[in-house]
């Protein structure tokens, strides 16, 4: 549960201790050290669990990726995504560029076809190249949007409307 509550949830360690404390009503009060080491106990018990979802993923024929970026102890940082419709692996690095990517060792040993968000650097990996369709929607909303043509209406409507049909079949 502290494992959980302090990545999923980003609850402090000083105030997981707190948390536990008030709903065992004060017979366990962990320290901050404690729920650390289960911390580090959980990192190294799913190590394996960890490189099995890096493999399934390295070898599929279809991976999404996307970064976000995020503040963390005042510092800007990045999560990069790796993905399939089942399986997630996030890395968390100090930026977007191709030095980032190159540290993590996924995009490099890549040889499948990426979905991405047309992020020009990622033409540096894998294989085929396809651009996620959230951001075609978009695109197609903001041209419509900034000269009012209304053939990008139509093609995005069109889009959604096949996004649909293919979710049926």
């Amino acid at each position: 549960m502290c494992a959980v509550l302090n990545t999923e949830g980003i609850v402090a360690l000083d105030r997981l201790s707190e948390f536990v404390s008030c709903i065992s009503h004060g017979k366990i009060t962990p320290s901050k050290s404690s729920i650390f080491n289960f911390l580090e106990e959980l990192n190294n018990k799913s190590k394996k669990v960890i490189e099995n979802i890096k493999e399934k993923i390295l070898n599929t024929n279809l991976m999404y990726t996307d970064a976000t970026t995020a503040r963390c102890e005042n510092k800007n940082i990045c999560v990069r995504t790796h993905s399939t419709p089942k399986l997630t692996f996030l890395v968390p690095t100090y930026g977007k560029g191709k030095k980032y990517i190159e540290e993590t060792n996924i995009l490099t040993k890549y040889t499948g076809n990426l979905v991405h968000d047309h992020e020009t650097v990622m033409y540096n990996y894998g294989n085929k190249h396809v651009e996620c369709n959230v951001h075609i929607s978009r695109y197609l909303k903001g041209c419509y949007e900034n000269t009012k043509n209304k053939w990008a209406l139509h093609m995005r409507s069109f889009l959604c409307s096949l996004n649909e049909y293919l979710k049926k079949l």
